[in-house]
């Protein structure tokens, strides 16, 4: 089955709802480098990390300089760091090495832009990207139509065909991001079939308002689907 990961929580109250919908992992956006509506502070993450039932996986959505990550996962102990900045492939490959010492997993980010080229520094090309992370220690590959610098615009649907060859040459379970709602999920997971979902503004009404419909029209989605 398709993991769901539900990003940009704020408050206990939305937690306990999209746990108790089906949500596999929760994504917190924490001391991101750019403002963001769904920023969070260290201490507040901490807060919200201690509602987090243990049936569900907590990520970091976060980015910047290599040792603040570290330090910030360190601190937190989440289940996943999602590095989603502009982190090269020295930075992702050192630092999914040391989060793993301590029992953290990495995915990485890759945005990619409209005309289907990498923002990734060091590659022109997504699949170029991809190739190369599946050398690392990362646990996933997370494909986004978001750029790093602004997560927070509009986000458009991501190629269903650039998404199949990246399911298809990737050696990492690779997530999709940007766009999914619960009206084009059906689709994404009928033509693409990826390990992951990402979903942040198609779950709620505002930043930090989950929609407690749209959620369940989500995982009907997901729980309907078979390879």
């Amino acid at each position: 089955m398709t993991k769901l990961k539900i990003c940009g929580l704020m408050n206990a109250l939305d937690i306990r709802l999209c746990a108790a919908s089906g949500a596999d992992i929760l994504g917190f956006v924490t001391n991101y480098p750019v403002p963001v509506p769904w920023g969070l502070t260290k201490e507040q993450t901490k807060e919200l990390l201690a509602c987090v039932p243990r049936t569900v996986e907590s990520c970091l959505v976060t980015g910047g300089k290599v040792e603040a990550i570290f330090s910030l996962a360190a601190q937190l102990r989440p289940n996943y760091v999602q590095l989603h900045y502009k982190e090269g492939f020295a930075e992702t490959r050192d630092l999914a090495e040391a989060l793993l010492t301590y029992g953290i997993k990495t995915i990485k980010a890759v945005p990619v832009q409209e005309d289907g080229s990498c923002e990734m520094p060091g590659f022109s090309t997504v699949t170029a990207a991809v190739t190369a992370l599946a050398g690392t220690k990362i646990a996933a590959v997370l494909i986004d139509s978001r750029c790093a610098a602004a997560p927070a615009s509009r986000s458009r649907q991501l190629d269903p065909v650039l998404c199949r060859r990246i399911v298809q040459i990737a050696k990492k379970p690779v997530i999709l991001s940007g766009g999914i709602t619960g009206d084009n999920l059906d689709r994404i997971l009928k033509e693409v079939a990826p390990f992951g979902v990402d979903i942040l503004t198609g779950t709620e009404d505002a930043p930090g308002q989950k929609n407690k419909e749209k959620i369940a029209k989500i995982c009907r989605s997901i729980h309907g689907f078979h390879y």
